[in-house]
C-alpha cells in the first residue's frame, strides 16, 4: 500500500500541452471510443419440461436462448474507400497523416438458441447414465472475446450487417455420454456370487466413460494483400467470392475443402473489390472422443482402502482435426497441417 498516497506525476504532467494530430509522427496510429458506449447488455431466457418415464429414467427438454446488445465493434474509421494503392494516404477520411484511427462503438450484436434434450438414468443394479444432447446456433458480427480463430474487423465498414454469421464458437449439434456400470460379478452379485479368492479376483470392478461428439465450428476464407490490392488499410477480413460449391465428398487432411469453389474477388471492370463469401462460411472438423476407465476398490483394514484404476483416453484413436488452411492466396490453401 502507498502510504503517501500517489505520487504527484502519477498521471504526468496534466500542465503539458495537447499534441495536435498533425505533430504526431507520420502514418502513427490512435484509438477512440464513441461518445456514447453503453455497457453490454445480455438477455437470457429458458424453459424446459421434465417427465419421469420410469422409476429410474427421467427426460428433460428445454430451450435456451441468449441476446446480446453492445458488443463492441472496433475498425478503422480513418480509412479510405476501395481504390488505387498510391493514393491511399490522401483519400484517408479525416487525417491522412495517420494510418489508423481505431474506433470503437457498440454496435455489434449476437443472439443464442438451443434446444437441450437429457436423458437421466439414476442407479439401479449397478447402472447409471446421462446422455445430453443440442442442437444450437450462435450468430453474430464481430469476433467473440478470448475465441482463436476469429479475424476480428468487418470486410466493408459501411456494411455492418453483412459481417453478420456464425460465431467462431457456434457447435450446431453437441451429444456427451457418461455412464458407470458395477460389474455383475463377485459377491451379492447376478454372476460369480461367492466369497473368497472368486470374489477377490472378479468382484468389485467398475466401468466407466465419457463419450463426446461434436460438429465442427466456423471460420473464415481470406485473401491477403488487402491494403495493397484495395487501396485501404480499413479491411478486417478480405473474403473471396463463391463461384461452386466447396464441399468435398472425400475430404481429407490434404484437401478439406475445394479452393475451385473460390475466386479472387473483382467487379465487373475486372478491378479488386470485396467478396461476397459470408462471415465464418466454413466448417472444420467434428470431434469424436470416447474415454474410459476400468477401477477396483480393495479393503485392507476397518478404515484404509485401495483402488485400482486404469483409465484410456481418446480409446478409439479417432483423430480430430485443426482448422484448414484458410488463406485463399496460399498454394496449401484448405490443408490441415494439425
Amino acid at each position: 500500500l502507498l502510504q503517501d498516497g500517489f505520487p504527484s506525476d502519477f498521471l504526468g504532467d496534466l500542465n503539458a500541452p495537447v499534441t495536435h494530430v498533425d505533430d504526431l509522427p507520420n502514418n502513427s496510429v490512435m484509438r477512440t471510443w464513441a461518445k456514447e458506449h453503453p455497457l453490454p447488455m445480455v438477455y437470457q431466457w429458458n424453459f424446459s419440461v421434465q417427465r419421469q418415464l420410469s422409476n429410474t429414467l427421467a427426460l428433460t427438454t428445454a430451450y435456451v436462448g441468449s441476446s446480446t446488445n453492445n458488443i463492441a465493434f472496433a475498425y478503422n474509421i480513418n480509412a479510405p474507400g476501395i481504390g488505387p494503392s498510391s493514393t491511399e494516404r490522401q483519400r484517408r477520411l479525416f487525417f491522412p497523416s495517420l494510418n489508423g484511427l481505431t474506433y470503437r462503438t457498440p454496435a455489434a450484436h449476437s443472439n443464442y438458441n438451443g434446444m437441450e434434450i437429457t436423458l437421466d438414468k439414476r442407479l439401479s443394479e449397478g447402472f447409471a447414465f446421462t446422455t445430453a444432447y443440442t442442437w444450437s446456433r450462435a450468430m453474430g458480427q464481430t469476433a467473440e472475446l478470448f475465441v482463436s480463430g476469429d479475424n476480428g474487423g468487418p470486410q466493408d465498414t459501411t456494411c455492418f450487417s453483412c459481417e453478420r454469421g456464425p460465431t467462431s464458437n457456434d457447435v450446431r449439434q453437441r451429444i456427451v455420454t457418461n455412464y458407470s456400470w458395477q460389474l455383475p460379478f463377485g459377491k451379492g452379485q447376478r454372476m460369480l456370487n461367492k466369497g473368497g479368492v472368486m470374489n477377490a479376483i472378479f468382484g468389485g470392478w467398475q466401468m466407466t466413460g465419457i463419450m463426446s461428439l461434436q460438429t465442427g465450428q466456423y471460420y473464415d476464407l481470406t485473401v491477403a494483400n488487402s491494403a495493397a490490392d484495395l487501396g485501404t488499410n480499413g479491411v478486417g477480413a478480405w473474403r473471396p467470392n463463391v463461384v461452386g460449391d466447396h464441399e468435398l465428398s472425400n475430404k481429407s487432411p490434404n484437401l478439406w475443402l475445394n479452393p475451385g469453389a473460390f475466386a479472387y474477388p473483382v467487379d465487373s471492370a475486372g478491378n479488386p473489390t470485396f467478396g461476397n463469401l459470408g462471415r465464418n462460411s466454413l466448417q472444420e472438423d467434428g470431434i469424436f472422443n470416447w474415454d474410459v476407465g476400468l477401477m477396483k476398490n480393495f479393503k485392507v483394514t476397518e478404515r484404509i482402502g485401495l483402488q485400482f484404476r486404469y483409465e484410456v483416453f481418446n480409446v478409439t484413436n479417432h483423430p480430430s482435426y485443426g482448422t484448414p488452411n484458410a488463406n485463399f492466396s496460399s498454394p496449401d490453401v484448405g490443408k490441415i497441417t494439425s
